[in-house]
């Protein structure tokens, strides 16, 4: 027994330090698990904090969403009587139009955008006045005495093809900044069986108001000078709807003593502000002008130019490509050429979409023509036609859409947009052939002299 004790005695110690080691190893084990537990804690806490801040966030959208609606109500409340107004027209006649159209399936309502449904807050009604009762958009900051080039594209083209083609434009034509680049988008197809559809959307009303509705944006926005760039397409769009805005532009060639310039593109230096009154009257042939009381003819024009000052001057309107068809223009340009010193048409004799385009109509197009038009009376219709078919670099398969990219045509445009000189005057690049101008170039065959 006494060897037992003496051994239990000195088993002891080891025991004693056994039991403390475990109890150290679970005392650390636990701290461990405390320690996770805490940071699992913090992480679920940042994580709440987070969806707090996120919730908070929402609900102020909601407020702002909901502040908005109370807007849109009222102005809804307060148009329901405009629904329908009447517009005066050049001829005396009212039309009665809508002043709203229904947005296209498959795209979200978008300033700019035909065809959509326009954003009700954004919207007010314009000044009472003989032929204003529309709604147009006033979100723009006004502008004192710019000028816009208005893209309008053509066949099959999204907002992603239209911002990268006058994009592509834009950027190699390095316009002035006082002309603002706008684009009139329109619901124009999505596949290659989709002609017809868009050809019928081109021509429908809602295209055409929205369209009349963004010339009423332009004008309230202080712009006083268009420039036009229409591809393919895009001409037919501007033609259907220019019966409905053509009262918003001044009739240029109706001013009186109009006649008398030696050339209307000081007319229109005139209208955008780049040249004094009296720079423009020294344009006159003095010895007509004294001969027929220049002084009157002059102050006729200056109190005309005034009085139109709440129009918008068509300084530019340059067709691309046109799909449009020859007779049904041949009808319309005389009376256009009344509102602008410049109407400029863009061909391709190797065009192929419009030669399929022709095919499945029977009836010419536009962008084929490279000959004088001559309208019913048998007068040559004033526009330049320019011949592209010389051009090579930068030339696409179809022929139909490289305006944008090609630097001859880009140069050329650019010299027609910012000098507004018109195709005899742009002798460095074109040459008069067959009453047509073509590029004056090399052919790509030649290649030694």
């Amino acid at each position: 027994q006494e060897q037992v004790i003496t051994q239990v005695q000195a088993a002891a110690p080891a025991v004693e330090e056994n039991f403390a080691q475990q109890e150290t190893g679970a005392q650390s084990l636990e701290a461990a698990e405390v320690a996770q537990v805490e940071q699992q804690a913090a992480d679920m806490r940042r994580k709440a904090n987070g969806m707090a801040e996120a919730a908070a966030h929402t609900h102020a959208l909601a407020q702002q969403a909901q502040r908005v609606d109370a807007s849109d109500t009222m102005l809804t409340s307060q148009g329901q009587d405009r629904e329908r107004v009447r517009v005066s027209q050049p001829n005396g006649r009212q039309q009665v139009v809508r002043s709203g159209v229904g947005s296209t399936p498959g795209e979200s309502p978008s300033i700019g955008t035909a065809g959509q449904q326009p954003h009700s807050h954004a919207l007010s009604s314009m000044p009472a006045g003989e032929d204003v009762n529309l709604l147009a958009d006033t979100r723009w900051l006004p502008m004192s005495d710019s000028e816009a080039i208005v893209y309008v594209h053509g066949y099959k083209h999204t907002r992603v093809d239209i911002v990268r083609r006058f994009g592509q434009f834009l950027a190699m034509a390095n316009l002035p900044p006082s002309i603002k680049p706008f684009m009139f988008h329109w619901p124009s197809g999505r596949g290659g069986a989709s002609y017809f559809p868009a050809y019928s959307s081109a021509m429908s009303d809602p295209v055409a108001d929205d369209f009349m509705r963004f010339m009423y944006s332009l004008r309230n926005a202080g712009i006083k000078s268009v420039h036009f760039m229409l591809h393919s397409m895009g001409a037919r769009v501007f033609f259907n709807a220019w019966s409905r805005c053509s009262h918003l532009f001044v009739k240029v060639r109706e001013l009186p003593g109009a006649q008398k310039l030696e050339s209307l593109d000081m007319l229109s230096r005139r209208r955008s502000s780049r040249l004094p009154t009296s720079v423009v009257a020294e344009e006159y042939d003095k010895d007509d002008m004294e001969e027929q009381n220049g002084d009157v003819a002059r102050r006729s024009i200056e109190t005309s130019l005034d009085e139109a000052s709440d129009q918008l001057f068509l300084s530019n309107l340059i067709l691309l490509n046109p799909d449009y068809e020859i007779e049904v223009f041949r009808d319309e340009a005389a009376a256009l050429c009344c509102y602008t010193p410049r109407m400029t048409l863009y061909v391709d004799r190797r065009d192929a979409a419009l030669k399929l385009a022709q095919a499945c109509t029977s009836r010419a197009r536009l962008g084929y023509l490279i000959e004088p038009l001559v309208d019913e009376s048998g007068a040559v219709i004033d526009m330049d036609i320019i011949d592209t078919t010389d051009l090579e670099a930068n030339i696409g398969g179809s022929y139909h859409s490289f305006w944008n990219i090609n630097r001859s045509v880009v140069d050329d445009i650019h010299e027609l947009v910012t000098a507004e000189n018109r195709a005899r005057y742009r002798t460095s690049r074109l040459i008069s052939m067959g009453g047509a101008y073509r590029f004056i170039q090399t052919p790509s065959h030649i290649i030694e002299v």
